[in-house]
């Protein structure tokens, strides 16, 4: 089949081949739109062999972490489809089917998997020196995953307050063997259970918005980040839902806010959806996406 067939038929791979990738993609194609399912059928159609291949492996692996069919995880991932902006946080981020769904979601070409192989990306080009990371609201541990697989050295530290979070980020990385480089802890971020100064690099990935105090959680973060170290954030804009306590106007009122802790961004990025691929953009047409920023704190040792 040519690539040309395959996209008029939304089947960039076969069967035989990549039997969960396959059903996944399928899945996800048949409850798109008309013009949407076009626009994923043309993004999947020239992709190489080897994208196909990891991708099957992920799916494996989050199937061993929920210890789950994938008729049942293609179940949940309808679910979180279908959460309205009504939802609140706790109704759905304390299931474990949350994060088997965060996680098959993120597999797919969409907002997500833009949004943090971006601050991936970000990270891996101007974070440095980096061996302590501490990630907070590591939801599926993807992001982990996506940087455990660009970097050697970095030991992370995965911090979030769901348990069901913690059961399935442990658990996915255990299945990809990437478990000795990750570990997943409880904690919150309204009192980190970190010292002063531990990491190199802290991430809160879609994380401000849902504290009700982002001023007392960003001194959080910055209190366990030493002098000089890295802090990235990746934050939506202007997005008024249940799940989000705090809402950010704009990417300048985003950049104004970690400005008056004494931060200056040295790499900013915004991932905007793209009507022909997303459902967000569906969903909320008026959606300008999200800010991917990197701060270095300042050290004051070397004035």
């Amino acid at each position: 089949m040519t690539t040309e067939q395959r996209a008029e038929r939304g089947l960039p791979i076969d069967e035989l081949t990549h039997p969960l990738t396959y059903r996944l993609l399928q899945h996800a194609l048949a409850r798109s739109t008309e013009a949407r399912r076009a626009g994923l059928a043309r993004a999947y159609a020239p992709l190489p062999r080897q994208h196909f291949d990891e991708m099957e492996d992920d799916v494996g692996h989050t199937l061993m972490a929920v210890r789950r069919s994938l008729s049942l995880c293609l179940h949940d991932l309808d679910e979180f489809n279908a959460l309205t902006p009504e939802t609140e946080n706790d109704a759905w981020y304390e299931r474990p089917q949350a994060f088997s769904s965060m996680q098959l979601d993120a597999l797919l070409l969409g907002f997500s998997r833009r949004r943090l192989s971006r601050l991936r990306d970000q990270l891996v080009s101007r974070a440095h020196p980096v061996t302590r990371v501490l990630e907070v609201g590591c939801g599926s541990g993807y992001l982990a995953a996506l940087l455990a697989d660009a970097t050697q050295g970095w030991q992370m530290d995965l911090i979030d307050r769901s348990r069901a979070a913690i059961d399935f980020a442990s658990a996915y990385h255990q299945a990809r063997g990437t478990g000795h480089r990750v570990r997943c802890r409880i904690g919150d971020l309204a009192a980190l259970p970190a010292a002063d100064a531990a990491f190199d690099l802290v991430i809160a990935a879609e994380v401000l918005e849902h504290a009700p105090d982002p001023q007392a959680s960003a001194a959080e973060l910055l209190r366990v980040l030493r002098p000089g170290g890295w802090l990235a954030v990746s934050l939506p804009i202007d997005l008024d839902i249940a799940m989000h306590p705090t809402v950010f106007g704009s990417d300048a009122e985003i950049l104004a806010f970690f400005e008056s802790f004494g931060l200056r961004a040295t790499d900013v990025a915004i991932v905007r959806p793209d009507p022909q691929l997303d459902a967000i953009a569906e969903v909320f047409p008026d959606f300008e996406g999200c800010v991917n920023a990197l701060f270095q704190k300042p050290d004051t040792s070397k004035r």
